[in-house]
C-alpha cells in the first residue's frame, strides 16, 4: 500500500529584521549622490579642513613651517573680513589672550564659512561630472577621527595627569565666593577634587583610544559626544571662553556617530541586530600593512607625546612643582609707614590686611575689605618680590622679604610713594574648612556650609 504524496509545503519567507536594511544600505552606498549632498559635502570638507588645519600632523616635530604661515595668513584676512565684509565697528584684534572666544575667533568662523562656500562653488563647477566621493568621504572620516582622538588625548591626559585645573591654592582660598567670576568659580570647583579631574580625563582618553580603531570608532564617538556635551554645557553655563571650540568638537563626534545612526537605532530602539558596516577601501591590499603601521606609529606618538608633556608639566608648573618662598596665607600684624606705626583702621584704603599667594599670582585684602590682584615674581637669590598690577613695568611694586622664623614674614619697600615695612604672620591653610573637612562615608546630617 502506497502512501499518498505528502502535500508540498510552501514555507513563508524567513523574516530577517536586517535584510531589507542591508540591501537598502548597499543601494545607498552605490547610488549617486544628489546635487545637495555633493555640494554639502564640499562645503563641510573644506570648512572642517580649514578649521582644523594642520590637524593631527601638528603633533609631529618640525611642522611649524606649515602651521605658522597658515595662521599668519588668517591673521591678515580675518581683520579685513570683519572690517570690510561684516562692517564691524570694533576692530578685530589678533593679540593672543588665552581665550578661545575672542572676537577674532568668531569672525574667523564666519571667514572660514564664506571661504568654504566659495571653494565649494568653484569645486562644483570644475568637478561637475563627478557624482559621488566615496573614497574622499572615507578619508575625511579618518581625518576627523584622528583629529578628535588627538584632541581627546590632549585634554584627557591634561586631567589624568592633573594639570588642567588649578588646585585650591592660598590666593583662591582666601577669595570670597562672590568675588570670583563664573569661570574662575568653575575652575576652582573642578580643580578641588583630583579624583574627579582624573575621572573626567579618563573618559576623554577612552574616547580617543576608541576613535583610533575603525571597529570601535562609533563607540568612541558616542562616548565623546557624551563627554563633550558636559564640557560644552560647563563652558556655556559658567562663561568659560572655549565655547565655540568645544561646540565644534561636539558636532564632530555627533557627525561620526550619525554615520552609524541606522545601526545605533536598530540596537537601542528597535531591538534588532546590527550588521557590520561596509566602508570604502582607502588603500590597495598591498599598501594596507604600511598604512596600519603608519597609523599605529602616529597613535603611539600622540599618546606618548601627550603623556610626556603632562608629566613634565606636573613637575614644572603643576601640583608637584616646588612652591615659592612666599607661597601661603599671611595676616598683617603691624605696618610702619615712613617710620610711624599705623593704627589698624578699617577706613585705611592703603593698609594691607592679608597677603595670599599662589605660584604666579598674589591677592591683597585691604583693610577696607576690597581685593587687589597682582602677578607675582619672586627672586629667592635677592630676597625680593615683584607685584605686577598690569603690563606696565613702571607700576610694579618691588618689596624685599625676610623670614624671622617659619611663621613670621617681613615685607619692606615703597607703596604709593611711601616707605613701608610690614610684619605678617603665616596662617595655615588647614584652618579653612574647605581644606580640613575631607571626605566622610557616614554623614548623620548634611554638612553644607
Amino acid at each position: 500500500m502506497t502512501q499518498p504524496d505528502a502535500p508540498s509545503l510552501t514555507l513563508p519567507p524567513v523574516y530577517s529584521p536586517i535584510s531589507d536594511l542591508d540591501s537598502a544600505k548597499t543601494a545607498r552606498e552605490e547610488r549617486r549622490w544628489s546635487l545637495a549632498e555633493r555640494f554639502g559635502f564640499r562645503v563641510l570638507f573644506t570648512y572642517v579642513v580649514l578649521y582644523t588645519f594642520p590637524g593631527p600632523i601638528s603633533e609631529l616635530p618640525g611642522t611649524d613651517f606649515i602651521s605658522e604661515p597658515f595662521n599668519a595668513l588668517w591673521k591678515r584676512v580675518v581683520p579685513w573680513f570683519g572690517a570690510h565684509i561684516l562692517h564691524l565697528r570694533q576692530p578685530v584684534s589678533i593679540r593672543p589672550s588665552g581665550s578661545g572666544d575672542k572676537l577674532y575667533d568668531w569672525v574667523l568662523i564666519a571667514t572660514l564659512l564664506a571661504t568654504a562656500l566659495v571653494v565649494a562653488v568653484v569645486w562644483s563647477y570644475l568637478d561637475r561630472a563627478r557624482r559621488s566621493y566615496p573614497k574622499l568621504f572615507a578619508a575625511f572620516v579618518v581625518y576627523v577621527s584622528l583629529f578628535l582622538a588627538r584632541t581627546m588625548f590632549s585634554y584627557g591626559f591634561d586631567k589624568v595627569i592633573p594639570n588642567q585645573f588649578s588646585p585650591m591654592e592660598p590666593a583662591r582660598l582666601t577669595q570670597y565666593i562672590g568675588e570670583a567670576s563664573p569661570g574662575g568659580f568653575a575652575w576652582s570647583f573642578l580643580g578641588f577634587s583630583v579624583a574627579y579631574e582624573i575621572f573626567a580625563g579618563s573618559a576623554e582618553v577612552v574616547s580617543g583610544l576608541l576613535l583610533l580603531v575603525p571597529r570601535t570608532r562609533t563607540l568612541g564617538a558616542v562616548i565623546g559626544a557624551g563627554v563633550l556635551t558636559n564640557v560644552f554645557m560647563l563652558n556655556m553655563s559658567f562663561d568659560i571662553p572655549v565655547k565655540q571650540y568645544s561646540g565644534h568638537l561636539l558636532l564632530m563626534c555627533v557627525f561620526l556617530a550619525a554615520l552609524d545612526r541606522e545601526r545605533l537605532i536598530n540596537v537601542f530602539l528597535r531591538a534588532r541586530d546590527a550588521i557590520a558596516p561596509k566602508r570604502a577601501e582607502l588603500f590597495p591590499q598591498a599598501w594596507k600593512p604600511v598604512a596600519r603601521t603608519a597609523w599605529a606609529v602616529l597613535a603611539v606618538w600622540m599618546i606618548a607625546g601627550s603623556l610626556y608633556g603632562e608629566i613634565r608639566g606636573l613637575y614644572q608648573f603643576g601640583r608637584l612643582a616646588p612652591h615659592g618662598p612666599l607661597y601661603g596665607i599671611f595676616e598683617v600684624e603691624s605696618v610702619v609707614k615712613n617710620g610711624v606705626v599705623q593704627p589698624a583702621l578699617l577706613t585705611d584704603a592703603t593698609r594691607w590686611r592679608r597677603f595670599s599667594t599662589s605660584r604666579f599670582a598674589a591677592m591683597v585684602r585691604l583693610a577696607t575689605d576690597s581685593l587687589v590682584t597682582y602677578g607675582l615674581r619672586t627672586d629667592s637669590s635677592t630676597h625680593t618680590v615683584k607685584l605686577a598690577n598690569g603690563p606696565d613695568s613702571t607700576k610694579w611694586i618691588r618689596l624685599s622679604y625676610a623670614f624671622s622664623d617659619t611663621s613670621h614674614l617681613t615685607l619692606a619697600g615703597r607703596l604709593g610713594g611711601d616707605s613701608v615695612e610690614m610684619t605678617l604672620r603665616r596662617k595655615p591653610m588647614s584652618s579653612y574648612l574647605l581644606v580640613s573637612r575631607g571626605f566622610h562615608w557616614v554623614n548623620e546630617t548634611p554638612y553644607f556650609r
